[in-house]
């Protein structure tokens, strides 16, 4: 029977939430911005910035393909594991 979420099954997961909403504020912030910067930082080198902004449009393709379903994994994890009572069961 599952019981009540208390404050030290919450403080005991919190690490997951905490790296889970970190994934994917930084996931959406990189999406967001490395194309802006990409484009800025291509116009101002020319034909010479192609090559940089083929690489951050690859690095922008990674981000987003793996920073939203990872973020939300480790969320989902952080509400549904049970924590592990470090003394064992009771007898």
């Amino acid at each position: 029977m599952r019981t009540a979420l208390s404050i030290k099954t919450l403080y005991s997961r919190r690490p997951l939430l905490v790296a889970g909403l970190a994934v994917l504020v930084i996931g959406a912030v990189a999406i967001l911005t490395i194309p802006l910067a990409a484009t800025a930082v291509a116009q101002a080198l020319g034909s010479d910035g192609y090559p940089f902004f083929f690489v951050l449009e690859m690095v922008t393709r990674l981000v987003s393909a793996i920073a939203p379903p990872l973020g939300s994994a480790l969320i989902v994890a952080g509400l549904i594991l049970e924590p592990r009572d470090p003394s064992g069961p009771e007898d």
